[in-house]
């Protein structure tokens, strides 16, 4: 906890001079002094009053894009990467992945480091898919099922198919290969969300 005191901040009874710091530095401690989470729930909560925000106060948003947003200091953070900064007191090397897919499950368990690719690849599968499955579509010129990966935002080939099982199994093997654990698979049940976690 990070408490002011005649104008020096004070974190885990070590004392903490604004003066020289960096930006991102002073940026870090208003976070630590404003802002709780819970790692249990993935929710967050406001530790001092802020406007209309009292000590306790539930804080964050739902974007455009499904993801919680919280605003600290006039400036804007995406919940998971906050909650990876206050569980490591370090910003994360990389994209902040959830594991169930809900981009509003913050709990810590759902969360795991990325690359692009990865993150990538945890994705659902888009409305406008042929086959069903992620990387197989159909061919209208081969007249064959089509199988194909991308890895750092480069397709990648894995053949035509007359059976859209053999695509399928191409793909498997491939994201295997590839993405080990970010792998596309039915969520186990302690990862699903509660809805405590929902916004």
């Amino acid at each position: 906890m990070v408490a002011t005191i005649s104008g020096r901040l004070f974190c885990a009874n070590r004392l903490i001079f604004l003066k020289g710091k960096t930006q991102m530095e002073k940026d870090e401690v208003a976070i630590i002094n404003a802002v709780k989470y819970d790692p249990e729930s993935g929710l967050f909560f406001n530790l001092v009053k802020r406007g209309p925000l009292m000590p306790g106060d539930r804080i964050g948003c739902v974007n455009h894009k499904g993801y919680v947003n919280i605003m600290v200091a006039g400036k804007m953070y995406v919940a998971q990467r906050l909650a990876w900064f206050l569980m490591n007191k370090s910003w994360p090397d990389g994209m902040v992945d959830h594991i169930n897919r809900i981009p509003t499950d913050n709990r810590w368990c759902n969360l795991r480091l990325a690359t692009r690719s990865q993150n990538g690849m945890n994705r659902t599968e888009p409305k406008n898919n042929t086959s069903g499955r992620k990387g197989v579509c159909w061919s209208k010129r081969n007249g064959k099922w089509f199988a194909y990966i991308m890895i750092n935002q480069k397709q990648k080939s894995l053949g035509y198919y007359d059976k859209i099982d053999e695509a399928v199994r191409a793909r498997e093997v491939a994201e295997k290969e590839v993405f080990e654990s970010f792998n596309p698979k039915p969520m186990p049940r302690d990862l699903r969300v509660s809805s405590q976690a929902k916004i």
